[in-house]
C-alpha cells in the first residue's frame, strides 16, 4: 500500500507469556521489506531475522512496554530488505483503548521512511560539513579540500580534464597523499614504480613538490619518479594552502628507454617489465604539455576562488545561526526571569497568608501554655504544637527570602571575617569525611548586607555539597572581588556594570545535568529522596542575591561537581549601615499604652490579649480608618503605636507619619508577614523602624515592644 509515495501496512501481532509467537503482515510489507506475508506465515520468526542484531534491541524494548500495558512511542530502525538492502521503517504501536493486560495481541504500523532518513543524513553530512568549513584557519590543518567541495564532482571533473587533454591527473594533500582516484595513470607509474616501497615514496615527494602555491605560473619539472614530466598547481582558500592538483606521466624526445630501466634497478622494479610500460607512455610535445600545465593552473585557480566563496558563504550561515542561537537563548533567559519573578509573588503571598493563620497558632498556644500546669499531659501536647508551627514558620521564612522580601537588617561587613566566622560550624555541618578549603582574597571591598544572609548562603551551599559527594571529598570556599563593565554587560544578559566581591563554594561531587541545573531556584525543586529536602533552600539563596542587587551563576558536570559563583555589589557608602542592637533576652513587662492597628481579626485578637497580659493597655483597630479616629478622639498620651505593614487603603508607614504629627513623642513598631511596600521595595529595613516578624511569640513581641519604646 502506498500514499503519497510514503509505503506502509499494518502489522497484526499475536503474543503469549511475553514473546511474539504469530505476526500477520498486511499486502504493502512486499513493498517494504520484499517479502509476502505468506513468507511471514511460513517463518514465524522472520520478522526479527530481516532487523540487524544492533537494531534489535530498542524493537524489543518497545514490543515489552507494549506488554506491559504502556503506550509507547514509534522508533525508527532500519529492516533487511530481500534482496539485502537496508530500509528504513517507523514502528508505531496501536493498541485500542481499554485493553485488558497482559495483552495476547496488537496492531502496528510500519513505514517505510528510508527517503526521509537518507535526507536526514543529508542534512547532518552538510551541517559537518559547514563545522568544518567555519573552524579556524590559523593552520593549514584547519581546513581540509574534502570539506569544501562534494569530491564526487571533483572526480568527475578531473576525469573529464584528463581525457581531454591526455594526461594523467591527480588532486592530493599538501604532503602529497591522494585524495581523488587517479585519472588516467600509466601502467609505468601505477602497477611498477608505486607498487615498490621507494618507487611509490618518490612519488609522494614529487607531487608534494610540484603541488606548491605559485601565482606566477605551474610547476613543470621531471617526476622524481622515473623522469617522466609532470605538472602541478597548488589550490588556496585565503592564502591558506590545502591541495595540489597535478598532471603529467608524459614523455618527449629527451626521455629514453634507458633511463627507465637504470631507475627500475634502483628501486627494486623489473627492468624489461619497466621498459616495456615505458614503450606505452604517452609522448607529447613541451610545447604542448606547457599549454595544458597552463590550464591546470586556471582550473585551480577557479577552485581556490570556489573555496573561498564557499568558506565566506559558511561563515555567514555559522553567522546567522550563531545570531538565531543567541537570541533564542536572551528569549529562553527573558522567559525563565519572568518565570522566576511569577513564583517569588506567588511564593510571597502564600508565605504571607501562612504566616497570618501561624501567627494565631503560635499565639494562643502561647497564651494557652501560660495558664497550664508544665507537668500536665495537655502542656506537652502544646510544646508539640508549637514546634511544629515553628518549623512551619521556618519554610515560610524560607519562601520569603526566595520572594526577596524576608526582613533584613543590613550592616557594612568584610566578607572574609564572615566566612571564616562560620568555618566552625560548616566544618562540622558537612563531617569529617569532606575537606573544607578555604582561599579568601585580600583586600576585599566592603558589603552592605544581612551577616545572617551570608550564613544562610553558606550554609545551604555546603550542606548541598556534602549531599553531591558519595564519600570522600572536597567542598572549597573562596572570595574574590571582579569588575564588569558596559561592554560585557552588554553581551552577557543578567549582568550589570560595577564592582563586585565573589563568592565561589564548588564540590567535587557528582554533579547535575543541564535540565536540572535550569530548574535548579525553583521552590520545591529537588533531586533528593522524599523527606530529605524541601526545596527550598536553593531558592532561598536566590531570593537573597536578587534581593542584595547581586546574581548567581551555577557551573556543573555529571560526575566532575559544581561550582556557584555569587556576585555581590560592593558597597560605595561607608558611612551608613549601623545595625540594630540586638533584642535583650530577656524583656520587661510594661504598663504603657499601645495602640494596635490589624487588619486580621484573629491577629489583632491574639496580639491584643498577648499585649494585655504582658500588662500593658491597648486600644485594638481593625484599620487604618479606625486607628485614626482612636488617635483623634483618645484623650489620654499613646506612648506606641504597633501596625501591620501592609493593609487596605493605607500601608502603616503611612498610617505612622499621619498620626504622628498628632501625637509627639509616639513611638513605632511596625509587624509584617512580609514587608512587601517598605522592604521589598526598597531591600532593607532602616535602622531607625522597629519591626517584628510574623509569626512572632509572646517574649518575641514583649522584647520588641520594650525596646521599640526605650529607644
Amino acid at each position: 500500500m502506498v500514499w503519497k509515495g510514503v509505503g506502509y501496512y499494518i502489522c497484526d501481532v499475536q503474543t503469549d507469556e511475553g514473546g511474539v509467537i504469530r505476526t500477520r503482515h498486511s499486502l504493502g510489507c512486499e513493498h517494504i521489506v520484499g517479502y509476502h506475508p505468506e513468507d511471514f506465515e511460513q517463518d514465524h520468526d522472520l520478522w526479527q531475522k530481516i532487523i540487524p542484531e544492533e537494531e534489535r534491541p530498542s524493537v524489543l524494548e518497545q514490543l515489552a512496554a507494549v506488554l506491559r500495558g504502556d503506550q509507547p512511542g514509534a522508533i525508527e530502525y532500519r529492516v533487511i530488505h530481500k534482496d539485502g538492502s537496508l530500509r528504513w521503517v517507523c514502528n508505531t504501536p496501536l493498541i485500542k483503548h481499554g485493553t485488558s493486560t497482559p495483552l495476547t495481541s496488537y496492531s502496528a504500523l510500519i513505514q517505510d521512511i528510508s527517503d526521509v532518513m537518507a535526507h536526514k543524513q543529508a542534512a547532518q553530512d552538510l551541517e559537518q560539513r559547514i563545522i568544518a568549513m567555519t573552524r579556524s584557519m590559523d593552520s593549514t590543518d584547519g581546513i581540509l579540500f574534502e570539506d569544501l567541495f562534494n569530491l564526487a564532482d571533483i572526480q568527475h571533473l578531473q576525469d573529464d580534464f584528463s581525457n581531454a587533454t591526455g594526461v594523467a591527473s591527480i588532486i592530493t594533500h599538501t604532503d602529497g597523499t591522494p585524495i581523488t582516484r587517479p585519472s588516467n595513470f600509466t601502467h609505468l607509474c601505477i602497477n611498477i614504480i608505486r607498487a615498490t616501497e621507494k618507487g611509490c615514496a618518490n612519488c609522494y615527494k614529487s607531487d608534494a613538490v610540484l603541488g606548491c602555491l605559485r601565482l606566477d605560473g605551474p610547476v613543470i619539472q621531471p617526476c622524481l619518479s622515473g623522469g617522466l614530466y609532470d605538472a602541478g598547481a597548488g589550490i588556496a582558500v585565503g592564502g591558506k594552502h590545502i591541495a595540489n592538483w597535478l598532471i603529467g606521466q608524459v614523455r618527449d624526445e629527451t626521455q629514453t628507454e634507458e633511463m627507465i630501466r637504470r631507475y627500475a634497478i634502483e628501486i627494486g622494479a623489473d627492468e624489461e617489465q619497466a621498459a616495456a610500460a615505458f614503450r606505452q607512455v604517452p609522448a607529447m610535445s613541451r610545447a604542448r604539455f606547457e599549454q595544458i600545465a597552463q590550464l591546470l593552473l586556471n582550473l585551480s585557480t577557479q577552485l581556490s576562488n570556489s573555496a573561498y566563496q564557499i568558506i565566506q558563504q559558511a561563515r555567514f550561515i555559522a553567522d546567522r545561526k550563531k545570531s538565531e542561537s543567541e537570541r533564542e537563548k536572551l528569549q529562553a533567559q527573558l522567559a525563565q526571569a519572568q518565570k522566576m519573578e511569577s513564583v517569588g509573588r506567588l511564593a510571597g503571598g502564600v508565605a504571607h497568608d501562612f504566616n497570618n493563620m501561624l501567627g494565631v497558632i503560635l499565639g494562643y498556644t502561647e497564651i494557652a501554655l501560660g495558664s497550664l500546669d508544665p507537668a500536665s499531659t495537655l502542656h506537652a501536647n502544646l510544646l508539640e504544637v508549637r514546634k511544629a508551627a515553628e518549623r512551619s514558620a521556618d519554610l515560610t521564612r524560607q519562601l520569603l527570602a526566595f520572594a526577596r522580601k524576608q526582613t533584613v537588617i543590613p550592616k557594612l561587613l568584610d566578607l572574609n571575617e564572615t566566612v571564616e566566622g562560620m568555618l566552625k560550624m560548616l566544618r562540622r555541618l558537612i563531617g569529617e569525611d569532606i575537606e573544607l578549603a578555604w582561599h579568601p582574597c585580600s583586600g576585599l571591598l566592603p558589603l552592605m548586607m544581612d551577616p545572617s544572609q551570608i550564613d544562610q548562603i553558606l550554609a545551604n551551599l555546603c550542606v548541598n555539597a556534602k549531599d553531591a559527594i558519595r564519600d570522600a571529598g572536597r567542598i572549597v570556599i573562596e572570595t574574590d572581588r571582579t569588575s564588569f563593565d558596559e561592554t560585557f554587560c552588554a553581551q552577557h544578559e543578567g549582568y550589570l556594570p560595577g564592582d563586585y566581591v565573589m563568592l565561589v563554594v564548588s564540590d567535587d561531587g557528582c554533579g547535575m545535568s543541564e535540565e536540572t541545573v535550569s530548574h535548579l531556584f525553583e521552590p520545591f525543586f529537588t533531586t533528593k529522596e522524599v523527606g530529605k529536602g524541601t526545596g527550598l533552600g536553593l531558592a532561598t539563596i536566590y531570593g537573597i542575591v536578587k534581593q542584595n542587587n547581586g546574581f548567581i551563576n551555577v557551573y556543573s558536570e555529571l560526575d566532575m561537581g559544581t561550582t556557584f559563583r555569587i556576585y555581590l555589589p560592593r558597597h560605595m557608602d561607608t558611612d551608613q549601615g549601623e545595625a540594630l542592637a540586638p533584642l535583650p533576652a530577656e524583656p520587661d513587662c510594661g504598663h504603657e499604652t499601645i495602640l494596635l492597628v490589624e487588619d486580621e481579626p484573629a491577629i489583632l485578637e491574639m496580639t491584643a490579649t498577648m499585649l494585655e497580659l504582658l500588662g500593658y493597655q491597648v486600644l485594638s483597630a481593625a484599620s487604618a480608618e479606625d486607628a485614626l479616629h482612636i488617635a483623634d478622639t483618645y484623650q489620654n498620651p499613646i506612648d506606641l503605636l504597633v501596625t501591620d505593614v501592609i493593609m487596605p487603603n493605607m500601608n502603616g508607614r503611612e498610617l505612622a507619619n499621619r498620626i504622628k504629627s498628632r501625637h509627639d513623642g509616639l513611638k513605632l513598631l511596625f509587624m509584617s508577614g512580609y514587608t512587601a511596600d517598605i522592604i521589598a521595595h526598597h531591600g532593607v529595613l532602616g535602622a531607625h523602624m522597629h519591626f517584628i516578624a510574623k509569626p512572632f511569640s509572646m517574649p518575641d513581641l514583649a522584647a520588641a515592644v520594650r525596646k521599640a519604646l526605650i529607644d
